[in-house]
């Protein structure tokens, strides 16, 4: 089976976010089935190293010659990561900047990228089974396909947020060049990517059995709950992660030694007092305001200083910088790190006892399950992802974490209150560390039901 798999963004290569670990993890896996042949195509962007890739040829869109060569024209590159072939489309016109997903007239973006797949399918005679796309930068590749392929794959769409469908009004100016790239006439002068991809594919998938209910209402779905619906429901399946990218010890008390002076090594490291008794929290993700909990983050922050917390805060996005940046500066025990370092957040998630992690929405986070694989406990919202993962220790013996049910800074800072009596009890803290040592979300586990959806799509 010949299977394509379509994103901005892998972990490897070029990464915002969890779309990144969602493609590199599962292509991987998927890699090592016997019937199954894995591409996967994406943008190259400008951060990606060129000393890793192999010019493949240029390629030009479409046969009207009236546009400039920086519109219409291509390079392919290749290279491959496990046994995964990687092809990446280099336009610097569209793929110069690294913010993939936003900026002026992106609808162009996106539709010259799912072009270029499209004339990469044709151009090398790829006999593509299956297309996987992934959130709204894939929205129109079906009818593309549609409109400039032969043979037309089926499609498989993983929903990884509703929360932004990428809904646009095309500019007047850009019409005929947005037309050009579809290769048929657009009717409307308004687009939603996401709800094309869910009408258009052949099977639907999100990120997390909770979130597969919730997408389906109209209070989560976003409008688009019945889109969904009347094309055959959405089947969630949890993220995995690829545990090759974080090494760990196999003997639980060796994993503690080892968690005990990753502590101290990162207390050091920020200058803050060294002991393996004080309580370190850490936050790691995007400063995107009240979806990833960071007003509740400042409001516990009094809370935590005055009971002699250590905060260590890692992340980036377009607001909170300067109240982080503040709080640091009033806080001798808070740390806020306003960046995007993968080898530090790697450090944080060994080091750190507690993850703070009050989401008001999150399909399924990742997070939450690296933090759980090093032994750093969550405390999450119970939503999405987040209640399909974490088990309530002050709950259930065999808990993995602390959880508030209500949206509000009272039940949070209780279970941030019910983690903190946890901690002193270092038999009971032992047990819910362990509880979380035990887990299992790798790749290996989580992509099996994908190997069946796969299958019964091609059989079907």
């Amino acid at each position: 089976m010949e299977i394509l798999i379509s994103t901005l963004e892998a972990e490897g290569f070029f990464k915002i976010g969890g779309i990144g670990d969602y493609v590199s993890g599962l292509s991987k896996v998927l890699s090592n089935e016997d019937n199954f042949n894995v591409k996967v195509i994406m943008p190259k962007f400008k951060s990606i190293d060129d000393e890793n890739l192999e010019f493949l040829t240029s390629i030009h869109i479409g046969d009207n010659s009236k546009y400039s060569d920086e519109l219409v024209n291509f390079n392919l590159y290749k290279s491959k990561l496990g046994n995964v072939d990687f092809f990446f489309i280099d336009n610097e016109h569209y793929f110069s900047d690294e913010d993939a997903y936003v900026g002026e007239s992106v609808y162009l973006r996106f539709v010259f990228f799912s072009r270029a797949i499209v004339e990469t399918i044709k151009h090398l005679n790829w006999n593509i089974d299956v297309i996987h796309l992934n959130d709204k930068p894939d929205g129109l590749l079906p009818l593309i396909c549609k409109a400039n392929l032969s043979k037309v794959p089926k499609f498989i769409l993983t929903i990884h947020s509703v929360y932004y469908p990428g809904h646009f009004k095309i500019k007047n100016d850009d019409m005929v060049l947005f037309n050009y790239y579809l290769g048929f006439k657009w009717e409307e002068n308004s687009v939603c990517f996401l709800k094309e991809s869910i009408i258009n594919s052949n099977k639907l998938v999100t990120v997390g059995i909770s979130n597969a209910e919730d997408i389906q209402t109209p209070e989560k779905g976003f409008y688009l709950d019945k889109y969904i619906i009347e094309n055959g429901g959405v089947t969630g399946i949890l993220n995995g992660i690829n545990y090759d990218l974080y090494p760990r010890f196999d003997d639980f008390d060796e994993f503690l030694e080892n968690k005990r002076k990753a502590k101290l090594t990162l207390q050091k490291k920020f200058n803050l007092e060294i002991g393996e008794d004080i309580p370190l929290f850490m936050f790691c993700g995007r400063l995107s305001g009240k979806q990833k909990g960071c007003h509740y983050l400042l409001g516990i922050m009094d809370y935590l200083m005055e009971n002699n917390c250590q905060f260590i805060l890692l992340g980036d996005g377009p607001k909170y910088r300067q109240e982080f940046r503040q709080c640091s500066n009033d806080y001798p025990n808070f740390i806020a790190c306003i960046e995007h370092n993968e080898d530090l957040a790697q450090q944080l998630y060994e080091a750190s006892d507690i993850l703070l992690m009050p989401s008001l929405c999150e399909p399924n986070g990742l997070s939450q399950i690296i933090s759980m694989y090093y032994g750093t406990v969550p405390i999450v919202h119970n939503v999405g992802g987040l209640k399909d993962t974490v088990i309530d220790f002050s709950k259930y013996p065999d808990g993995n974490g602390f959880k508030f049910y209500n949206y509000e800074l009272e039940d949070f800072l209780s279970a941030v209150n019910k983690s903190l009596e946890t901690f002193i009890n270092k038999e009971k803290w032992t047990q819910v560390v362990k509880n979380c040592y035990n887990e299992d979300y790798s790749w290996e586990k989580m992509a099996k039901p994908y190997i069946e959806i796969y299958n019964n799509l091609i059989e079907g």
